[in-house]
């Protein structure tokens, strides 16, 4: 298995890894581990990989269309 080593991490971020770990009882270690591939797999599934090329596409909205955000907060508070 290979090791990684992580150089200059801020004290904060320190802090709220170790925490976490400690809450989810796992070593820091294996908490970096489940943090690294959880957002490895959400960052390269499939799903991610149509929504980036959406993104890129050249669709735009129609003008005069609300923000799907707006719709959803506006949604929300009915």
């Amino acid at each position: 298995m290979a090791t990684l080593h992580v150089r200059r991490l801020p004290e904060p971020l320190y802090h709220r890894l170790t925490k976490l770990a400690d809450q989810e009882h796992r070593s820091l270690s294996a908490e970096v581990r489940v943090l690294l591939e959880r957002e490895l797999r959400r960052t390269f599934s499939p799903a991610a990989k149509a929504l980036k090329a959406l993104d890129r596409s050249r669709f735009r909205p129609s003008r005069g269309v609300p923000p799907t955000l707006e719709l959803l907060r506006a949604d929300r508070r009915r």
